[in-house]
């Protein structure tokens, strides 16, 4: 649904377009499961999309419902904002604005 897909399995490579519905966003589903598999080398590329996407990992039993610019978080999971420093994390009910 985001504008960038990373490329979580092969290291060499930067990502792919995605489908655009949301351009500025690039999600990272199953993150509480598939970060820490990953290794820190694979995650620092994943991690480093283009100017003007923002990362969200979204944790397992979780999601993010709203519009283009204001989404709520639902579930027993976690959200991670990843393009602060450090990752700001976000619970069930907090509201996520989007630039």
């Amino acid at each position: 649904m985001g504008g960038w897909i990373p490329s979580l399995r092969h290291r060499e490579a930067s990502g792919h377009r995605g489908l655009g519905l949301l351009p500025g966003l690039s999600v990272i589903p199953h993150f509480d499961r598939f970060i820490p598999r990953m290794g820190a080398s694979l995650a620092q590329l994943a991690l480093r999309p283009p100017a003007g996407i923002e990362v969200i990992g979204i944790d397992e039993l979780t999601a993010l419902v709203g519009s283009k610019t204001t989404l709520t978080v639902l579930g027993k999971g976690n959200v991670f904002r990843l393009d602060d420093k450090p990752a700001s994390r976000h619970t069930e009910g907090a509201v996520i604005k989007l630039s």
